[in-house]
Formats: structure tokens, C-alpha cells, sequence
């Protein structure tokens, strides 16, 4: 390691940006199909790389954060 770095600045920089729909669906723990589902209803953009589909780990993020809800407790 450099004697400089910062490990969370390193393993930041090593995260990948862009996933594959099995990765997606193991971050999100879901089926692959969901992912397939989430892109083809236009909830969850992709890139396409080739003949790769990829989704932006960004995307995943906000995606995650646009579905919370917080409950109030019971009385």
C-alpha cells in the first residue's frame, strides 16, 4: 500500500462504477429478471458497453435511497 493512502480512498477507488444484472440482483437481493423488469419499466438506467447491459452503481444507490420509507413506531 502507499504510504500516503488512505485504505477507505483506495477501496473507494477500486469499487467498481458499473455492475452486470447478476451483480445488481445480488446487491439488491433480488432475481435477475427483477433487474430486467426494474430496466425495462425505466426504473433502473443501464449503459450498454457492447453487447454488455451495465448499470451504474450510482444509479443502484439512489434507486435504494428513492424506495426508503420510514414507519412510524406503534403507540
Amino acid at each position: 500500500m502507499l504510504p500516503d493512502a488512505n485504505p477507505q480512498s483506495v477501496a473507494g477507488a477500486l469499487a467498481p462504477l458499473l455492475v452486470d444484472r447478476i451483480e445488481v440482483a445480488r446487491l439488491l437481493g433480488v432475481s435477475p429478471s427483477t433487474v430486467e423488469t426494474l430496466w425495462r419499466r425505466g426504473v433502473l438506467p443501464s449503459i450498454k458497453l457492447g453487447a454488455r447491459r451495465l448499470y451504474d452503481v450510482a444509479d443502484l444507490r439512489a434507486l435504494v435511497a428513492s424506495r426508503k420509507r420510514v414507519t412510524p413506531a406503534p403507540d
